[in-house]
């Protein structure tokens, strides 16, 4: 309970379910009242592999899978940075982030797209949605 902020950019598209859900709860633990989280993630809507991951993505979505984008291969999705990357990757839009952070407790105060059209060689490929923001607060403690 003794942390204003804590940044967790472009790192749990590394992790598993499991180990997000259990690094939210211990982020939670760790933040003040009122402390908050910042995340950047890969997205499904990234213009290098929408066309592979977004259909395939939505459909487990809509079949109730809260984690959908989990487990694809960095040599399919991303095969000219496969070499410096995880075999696997995990890649997410707001929606299983946001109800992981609710069920640890936390409020969404925003979240959006992330352009990184200015970073890069293949400047062609970003479209402004390279990377998803989010925002959220733990709970003020009533009294």
């Amino acid at each position: 309970g003794s942390l204003s902020g804590i940044i967790l950019h472009r790192i749990i598209h590394f992790l598993s379910p499991q180990e997000i859900e259990s690094g939210f709860q211990k982020i939670f633990d760790w933040l003040e009242p009122g402390g908050k989280v910042f995340i950047a993630v890969l997205p499904p809507h990234h213009a290098e592999y929408r066309q592979k991951v977004l259909p395939i993505y939505e459909q487990k979505w809509e079949q109730g899978d809260p984690w959908p984008g989990y487990n694809w291969s960095s040599y399919e999705i991303l095969p000219d940075q496969a070499y410096a990357l995880p075999d696997r990757m995990h890649v997410m839009d707001h929606r299983p982030l946001v109800q992981a952070l609710q069920k640890k407790g936390f409020i969404i105060e925003c979240y959006d797209f992330i352009p990184m059209k200015k970073f890069g060689l293949q400047t062609s490929l970003r479209d402004g949605k390279e990377l998803l923001g989010l925002v959220a607060r733990k709970k003020l403690i009533k009294g």
